[in-house]
């Protein structure tokens, strides 16, 4: 559905100008309003857009594309998610990662859940407070506590849940 609405709006010509943009907002808005969200990289859509505008692309293949290149978002609310998870999803997770609070990996992770969760970034400078002070204890204290909160946020991406 989304793809016809793009599809029509550029071959009716609905308006004088900005025909292109308006195909593209309204496939856009149309799979944002029903829980869908485009995946694609902004040059790829671009391109799509210009081989519609030209009429390289038919409804066919524009839908084909818009398939490929979109995901339903979940439907479940996040906070009935953790409501209702056991803890085995987040132990599994807590298993699967060293935490080592130095590691590239733990602080790539880190740095993208702190968008999400300021209170990281507070739990972090202690943590590096603790490291300075050659405050062991505290150190994996406080690292324990990153992974905690860092953890579920991980999940919830990975099941397309967006902050």
């Amino acid at each position: 559905m989304a793809a016809a609405y793009a599809f029509h709006i550029r071959k009716h010509h609905a308006l004088a100008d900005g025909n292109k943009l308006a195909a593209l907002a309204a496939m856009v808005a149309f799979l944002m309003m029903n829980n869908w969200k485009l995946d694609a990289h902004n040059e790829e859509v671009a391109e799509v857009i210009l081989q519609l505008a030209s009429g390289d692309i038919d409804k066919e293949a524009l839908t084909a594309w818009v398939s490929k290149n979109s995901h339903a978002k979940p439907s479940k609310e996040l906070r009935e998610f953790f409501q209702t998870e056991t803890g085995t999803l987040l132990l599994d997770a807590m298993k699967a990662t060293v935490v080592v609070p130095n590691g590239p990996e733990f602080d790539a992770s880190l740095n993208e859940a702190q968008v999400a969760m300021p209170v990281l970034r507070d739990i972090r400078t202690q943590a590096a407070n603790c490291y300075l002070a050659h405050d062991e204890e505290g150190l994996a204290r406080n690292a324990a506590r990153m992974a905690l909160l860092m953890h579920p946020f991980r999940i919830a991406e990975d099941m397309g849940y967006e902050w």
